[in-house]
């Protein structure tokens, strides 16, 4: 078929071209996101060969078509031929009369075939004369151009017995007794048809005619042609779906080694920051020992001093020194604190205290400054409150004296009052409500809203008189926070402020509020020893522990304070963590594990005053820590804690 094998060349070079176009624009745009050259060869093989077999299977699919075109047409002339054979085909002369009946009749069953099955175009009978010319015998009726008018000789019937010259080998093959189809299409002067012929039968069986069966050329190649440029194109879209396919894996791929670059770059950021975070926390650890080393030797030197009979202007400077060293470590802790909470290494210190007694120490701390300045302080409590609960007594303390000294800081007259009672009660916690209030200038909405920011200040020329870096309330707020509880602050312009803090506690056992009397008896046979490589310290130490009564000895080192408490009963070790041979931590390890040392109360008396070390001396067996530099109360709680687990002496 040569008109189907022009068409099969041109459609299967038009699908490679585009293809080829397709898979061009893909390896232009695949290249400017990634330089994978492996990727753009492995992608042309797989196009290629899905290419290839699109065209194989669109091949052997038009040829199966056209076979089941032809065994239809086949089918047709063979079973035309029989029905022409039965109704007396045979009986008819080559130049039968135009108005034979049995010729009208047969004439007839061909019209109405050619109504039933549109893909006939004609149907006709051939006859040999014994000259071996072949004319026509039935030939009906046409309308090729389905227009439903018989027009012109092409359309009208032919004459029986008018010669056919057109015979080829098909047709001879029919005459033999075969059908046969014609290898190509056949050109006369009705049209181009592709022919099936069939063999009719006289009553002897010999070939007393032959039925031709016509089909249209054109309109089967045209059907075979949209068959094929159906495949094919489905072989494009099969092959713009792989290209498609491939260039969003090429493009994931590509994203996701963007994003693995762009994680290993915050992986070494993340580094850089930790070591930097590691850096800063050595920072902070080393800053914080060696100010906290010298400002015990001035605070406890000055707390001693104060004992001493001065005059009342010295007696003022001793107080001075020993204040502004207390307002330095304040400092100093406020910011360890912020540092902690922010690396997330925050550890609250929980133990019994007594709410009432801390918000008084806070108070009492600035009692002269409102006295000095005409402002009345003040404390209420609440029905309810109890004498002991379990938290952190000393950031509780911390937060109060940030906010009073913020409420005496920015009030000029009137009072500043604080506020103590329980919101609920169950039977693990008590949540209490902490309120200091003044009636100072009050604080705009707009500055309310970034007040709690970092080294942010109300008003900074108030600052400039009276000083304050702006961290207290941020670290309030952020250590409200990591206590679990909540903080809210009330302001207008000209009626003062009212900062509220809600707490929650743990319920305390009945028996630890400390028993005073008792302890007093107890306190004098207490005997401590006291571990630290600085003489200062140890001997701020040792007089504070004498001027409670306690009975004080002195080792310089981690070896010594093994070997003394191994070999003599004492109540109380207070151990400096970080001495040089045998730091604190070893020789409580060390300790521990020698009979004496078993049940020993072995306290961190140190300069390290970040939560990381709180821990560190948890795990190695100290029972408690207390940070440089010491002041009187602690040392009176922990003499309390070991007096309150010592056996009662019988008496008698």
């Amino acid at each position: 078929m040569p008109g189907l094998e022009a068409s099969l060349s041109c459609n299967y070079a038009l699908c490679a071209a585009l293809v080829g176009i397709a898979f061009a624009i893909w390896a232009w745009s695949l290249r400017r996101v990634t330089r994978r050259s492996r990727d753009v060869l492995v992608v042309a093989a797989v196009v290629t060969s899905v290419t290839i077999a699109g065209m194989v299977w669109s091949s052997r699919s038009e040829r199966a078509e056209i076979q089941r075109c032809f065994a239809t047409l086949t089918s047709f002339a063979e079973t035309y031929a029989q029905d022409l054979q039965a109704q007396g085909h045979a009986h008819l002369a080559d130049d039968v009369r135009g108005d034979d009946p049995t010729y009208l009749a047969l004439i007839e069953v061909q019209k109405r075939w050619l109504a039933t099955n549109p893909m006939v175009a004609d149907i006709y009978t051939f006859r040999m004369r014994p000259s071996g010319a072949v004319v026509l015998v039935v030939d009906s009726e046409t309308d090729y151009d389905r227009d439903g008018k018989l027009l012109g000789d092409r359309e009208q019937r032919m004459n029986p017995g008018e010669p056919y010259e057109s015979v080829d080998s098909a047709l001879a093959s029919a005459f033999e007794g075969e059908t046969a189809i014609t290898p190509d299409s056949i050109t006369d002067r009705w049209g181009t048809w592709y022919s099936v012929f069939a063999p009719m039968r006289a009553d002897d069986g010999s070939v007393e005619g032959v039925l031709g069966v016509d089909t249209s050329a054109a309109e089967l190649d045209a059907t075979i042609a949209r068959g094929r440029r159906t495949r094919l194109g489905a072989t494009l879209a099969v092959v713009c779906g792989l290209l498609s396919a491939f260039g969003a894996i090429g493009l994931l791929r590509a994203r996701l080694e963007e994003r693995e670059s762009y994680e290993a770059k915050l992986d070494t950021a993340r580094s850089l920051a930790e070591s930097a975070s590691r850096a800063k926390s050595a920072f902070l650890t080393n800053m914080s020992h060696e100010l906290r080393t010298p400002m015990n030797g001035i605070v406890g030197m000055a707390t001693l001093l104060l004992d001493a009979p001065l005059l009342g202007e010295h007696r003022n400077y001793v107080e001075t020194i020993r204040g502004s060293g207390e307002q330095l470590l304040t400092l100093l802790q406020d910011m360890i604190d912020l540092a902690s909470i922010e690396g997330g290494n925050f550890d609250p210190a929980v133990g019994p205290f007594d709410p009432v007694a801390s918000v008084k120490t806070v108070l009492a701390v600035f009692h002269s400054e409102c006295i000095d300045r005409g402002l009345d302080l003040r404390i209420d409590v609440g029905e309810g409150v109890p004498a002991v609960v379990l938290g952190d007594a000393m950031r509780v303390r911390q937060m109060l004296r940030h906010l009073v000294s913020n409420a005496i800081k920015f009030t000029s007259q009137g009072h500043v009052a604080a506020l103590v009672d329980v919101v609920a009660t169950t039977t693990e916690s008590t949540v209490m409500r902490f309120v200091v209030e003044d009636s100072g200038r009050g604080i705009s909405g707009r500055q309310l809203d970034d007040l709690t920011d970092r080294f942010t200040q109300a008003d900074d020329s108030l600052v400039r008189d009276r000083g304050g870096v702006g961290v207290g309330l941020a670290l309030t707020r952020r250590l409200c926070d990591v206590l679990k509880g909540s903080m809210r602050v009330a302001s207008s312009i000209g009626t003062g402020t009212t900062v509220t803090l809600v707490l929650p506690f743990g319920r305390a056992p009945a028996d630890s509020s400390p028993r005073t009397q008792q302890i007093r008896q107890r306190t004098a046979r207490t005997r401590v020893l006291v571990v630290d490589d600085n003489p200062v310290n140890r001997k701020i130490a040792a007089k504070m522990l004498e001027r409670i009564g306690c009975i004080a000895d002195e080792a310089r080192g981690g070896a010594e304070a093994v070997q003394r408490a191994s070999q003599s009963d004492y109540d109380l070790v207070l151990m400096d963590c970080q001495m040089p041979e045998m730091d604190g931590f070893e020789a409580t390890r060390r300790l521990r594990a020698t009979e004496r040392g078993k049940d020993l109360c072995i306290v961190a008396l140190t300069a390290h005053s970040m939560d990381e070390h709180r821990r560190m001396s948890r795990e190695c067996g100290m029972n408690d820590h207390i940070t440089k530099p010491v002041r009187l109360e602690d040392l009176v709680r922990m003499i309390e804690l070991v007096a309150h687990s010592r056996p009662q002496p019988q008496v008698v």
